[in-house]
């Protein structure tokens, strides 16, 4: 019985000591996986960490301008910096300068005299403002675009992204992303803006606009209000203006309200109606 004993202890001793040898070795890859991480790897940060903790413990210069300007920022747009810096970051370093351009806005006279002018939603005029937890900076395409329309059919300077952005979440049109195109026919029919949409989506082959089409009312004064396909002018949804027609070089005029080089650019039609995937002609008749 005293022999079962001793070798009932040998056995366990067996098991313990086979136990820190599989402890020490996780230990010692654990050990070593971390010392090999890269230098400039940001520790990851606890959930009880306050902000300010977490920009304190940010080894980069734009934290550190967030953390001198702290009180300046909504927690919400800190919360969204740390989600995605790279996307904030030259937003953050700007928003404590131009977060009241709003409050002062005006157009230019040459802006309110010539046509639809172009007008970007990064103008700090009201990039800057919020809806939904988004801003005119990155969502703002289509009230930007409409702004461009209204002013100009009328030369007027009462309204604007930050207005329409308003008015179409009041009405139901807005949304976390960006804004329902049924708010084009709902605008245009409260301006008393004629509007005929023109689909050209397909799921089989893509369907051409009509060239001849869209010169003739370019040239009675009509602008088209354009959602794109992912393309040249975005990678995901975008609204710009199709304004104008050069007869001379036979090239279209695009007010790109995300791009000031495109807006510059005279389209080819074959540049441009791969583009196009629904088009809403609008018109002050």
């Amino acid at each position: 019985m005293n022999n079962n004993n001793e070798t009932s202890k040998k056995e366990l001793n067996h098991d313990i000591i086979a136990v820190i040898i599989i402890i020490i070795a996780v230990a010692s890859v654990v050990l070593l996986i971390v010392k090999n991480l890269p230098k400039d790897q940001e520790t990851p940060l606890s959930e009880n960490q306050t902000y300010q903790e977490k920009l304190a413990a940010s080894d980069d210069d734009c934290s550190a301008f967030i953390l001198e300007h702290f009180d300046e920022y909504p927690e919400q747009l800190i919360s969204d910096y740390f989600l995605n810096k790279d996307l904030y970051r030259d937003f953050m370093l700007e928003y404590p300068e131009h977060k009241n351009d709003y409050q002062d806005m005006t157009f230019t006279a040459e802006e309110l005299s010539g046509g639809a002018p172009i007008l970007l939603q990064t103008d700090s005029r009201w990039a800057f403002e919020n809806f939904y937890g988004e801003y005119i900076i990155w969502n703002g395409c289509m009230p930007t675009t409409l702004t461009m329309a209204y002013i100009g059919f009328t030369g007027k300077a009462d309204l604007d992204p930050k207005i329409i952005t308003e008015m179409f979440i009041e009405n139901g049109f807005g949304g976390i992303s960006g804004f329902n195109i049924d708010c084009v026919k709902w605008f245009c029919d409260r301006y008393g803006f004629s509007c005929t949409e023109y689909d050209y989506r397909d799921d089989k082959a893509f369907i051409m606009p009509e060239k001849e089409l869209v010169i003739n009312a370019l040239e009675k004064g009509h602008y088209f209000v354009v959602s794109c396909r992912v393309g040249v002018f975005t990678s995901s949804g975008h609204a710009v203006l199709l304004s104008g027609y050069d007869k001379a070089t036979d090239t279209f005029r695009v007010n790109d309200p995300n791009s000031l080089e495109r807006s510059q650019k005279s389209w080819s039609y074959e540049e441009l109606a791969p583009e196009l995937e629904t088009i809403w002609e609008i018109g002050l008749d």
